[in-house]
Formats: structure tokens, C-alpha cells, sequence
């Protein structure tokens, strides 16, 4: 190699003027900025214990977890089959029983405010907070008044039933489009003693309390009802042709069945579009009935026995 210029002199080292190696290093502690603080923020997404699901498609669920680092908080997640989540929102408090109903593009959550009173929360699919009520009147003898063990209810023409586990048993009627009270109904009944012991009836919700059953209307008016009429009330749940029972998830699909187990048992689950969404403490599975054998996510299942990775 030639060390010499053409005209025989040693060549100049060539060397970097101050400002392009300040202006590099610059853009090196930019990208590792960038690097650390998308690292953070992965780490801050809720991660913990599912609590609650429903799905918006085939490819998204929303989800009650548990948070990070803060203790006894839930948050409200969106969250995508690859894992990543458009949004999450912190909630003050929920139910130790926490339940998501969807009704059309609303997100009903049965939560609690700053104070601690049981009332139901409503967001829109973007996570944007529409509307807040539905809170007892009544204070239980131990503090504040909780929901009645059952999910809420909503009536064909956009009523949401809200059961309050107070004695007398009470029942908030509010407008699934704005959030307004409709009504407050009570039921001459000290408890539901039946873990399933409502259902809705078209505009009606149905009430069964010890051997007497009342029907109460989406204007709020109790009257005795002679028998149960409206949805099952199993000890199961199910959702189009996948019932849930004992963690197993039991599937009818297309003529054939067959059952799904979790490496650990199944709380939660979900169907839409021939896709089924199911979690297991803080993993999430999903399962598509149409290719039967296609799964995503961390939770590990076994198909009749046969095991898919």
C-alpha cells in the first residue's frame, strides 16, 4: 500500500472534524434514548392475571389484567393475537368477580370509583370513558354496597340491568346510549341465593328469589312472573357450540367434537367469527375453529388429547 501522495510527499492521516463527531455520537445516545425508553414502556404493559374477556374480532380481545407494579389495580387492555396492546386504562377498584359484557361497540365493566362504591363504567373500543352509573342506594351492613353474583344484563332495546346484592334485592336500569338512569327497582327478597338466578326475557329481566320469581320491565316495573321463561340457567357457560366447564373447554364444531385443557385450567373464554379466545392466570390462547390445529399465544393447549405447541 501506498503511504506517499503523487507528488512523493507521506500522505495526511484523514481525520473527523469536531462537529461531525459530536453530531454522531449525538444521534448514538438518541437511538440508545429511544432504545431504553421503548424497552421501559414494553415492561409497563399489563402482563398479570387475566380477569375477564371478551373478544372484539378475530384478531383482538379486550382484557381485564392485573397491572405491573401497582398492587390491586386491574386494568382494561386491548390487546392484539401477536401480543401488543393499542391501549390499557387503570381502573380504581373492580369486583373480586370482575365482568366485561360487550354490547355493540360499548365495554361494560362492573367496577368501583375512588371512593369504593360499586357502579358500572362504560368505554368505547378506542378505551375512551363514556358514562359511569348504576350505583346502589343502599350502604351494605358492612360498608359499601357490592353487585349481586351475576353479570349484567341488557335488553333488546338498550337497558342495562344492574342487580345490587342488597336486602331488599335493588335493580339500577340505565340507558346503554348515554348513561342515563332509567329506573331503581327493588324485589321483596333478602338475596339471590342461586348463583344464576336472573335472565333476561327479551325487554324483561326475570328473578328467581327462593321459590317466587318476579319479571321486572325496562321502565322498571316488578310484577310476579309465573315461571322462568328467558335464558337457561346452567351451571354452565356457553357460547357457540364451546361450553366451558370445569376448565375444560368442550367444542361442536362442524359435526365433530372434541375438548381443549390449558397446561392449566381455563377461566375465561370467548368466541367469535370460528375463533375461540380462552386465558389461563396471565396466558392467553387462541384458536381458530375453521383450521382446526392453528393457535397463537403463550397459553400451551391439548386438543383431545393431542398436544399443539
Amino acid at each position: 500500500m501506498n503511504d506517499t501522495n503523487e507528488s512523493g510527499s507521506p500522505r495526511t492521516p484523514k481525520r473527523f472534524g469536531g462537529k461531525k463527531v459530536a453530531i454522531g455520537f449525538s444521534l448514538f445516545l438518541i437511538g440508545l434514548f429511544s432504545i431504553l425508553v421503548v424497552l421501559f414502556w414494553s415492561n409497563r404493559q399489563p402482563r398479570g392475571d387475566v380477569h375477564g374477556l371478551i373478544a372484539l374480532s378475530r384478531d383482538e380481545v379486550i382484557l381485564m389484567r392485573e397491572g405491573f407494579e401497582e398492587r390491586g389495580y386491574l386494568h382494561l387492555v386491548r390487546e392484539h393475537a401477536s401480543g401488543g396492546q393499542a391501549w390499557s386504562e387503570a381502573l380504581f377498584g373492580t369486583e373480586d368477580d370482575a365482568a366485561l359484557s360487550l354490547a355493540g361497540d360499548t365495554i361494560l365493566v362492573r367496577a368501583r370509583e375512588a371512593r369504593g362504591h360499586a357502579e358500572v363504567h362504560a368505554f368505547g373500543t378506542d378505551g375512551a370513558l363514556r358514562w359511569r352509573g348504576g350505583r346502589a342506594a343502599q350502604e351494605a351492613p358492612d360498608g359499601n354496597p357490592v353487585f349481586a353474583d351475576h353479570p349484567l344484563y341488557i335488553s333488546e332495546g338498550g337497558v342495562v340491568f344492574v342487580p345490587h346484592a342488597t336486602a331488599p334485592i335493588e335493580v339500577v336500569g340505565i340507558a346503554l346510549d348515554g348513561g342515563e338512569e332509567r329506573f331503581r327497582a327493588e324485589i321483596p327478597a333478602e338475596s339471590l341465593p342461586e348463583q344464576r338466578a336472573l335472565a333476561l326475557d327479551g325487554e324483561s329481566l326475570i328473578v328467581q328469589a327462593g321459590e317466587s320469581h318476579f319479571q321486572i320491565s325496562s321502565s322498571g316495573e316488578v310484577t310476579s312472573a309465573q315461571a322462568m321463561r328467558g335464558e337457561s340457567f346452567a351451571d354452565t357457560v356457553a357460547q357457540a357450540g364451546v361450553t366451558l366447564r370445569e376448565s375444560v373447554l368442550y367444542v361442536v364444531h362442524e359435526g365433530a367434537s372434541y375438548t381443549l385443557t390449558g397446561e392449566t385450567p381455563i377461566e375465561f373464554f370467548a368466541v367469535v367469527d370460528n375463533v375461540i379466545w380462552c386465558s389461563s392466570a396471565e396466558k392467553l390462547a387462541r384458536w381458530d375453529l375453521a383450521q382446526r390445529g392453528q393457535r397463537s399465544g403463550d397459553l400451551r393447549l391439548t386438543d383431545s388429547g393431542s398436544t399443539t405447541d
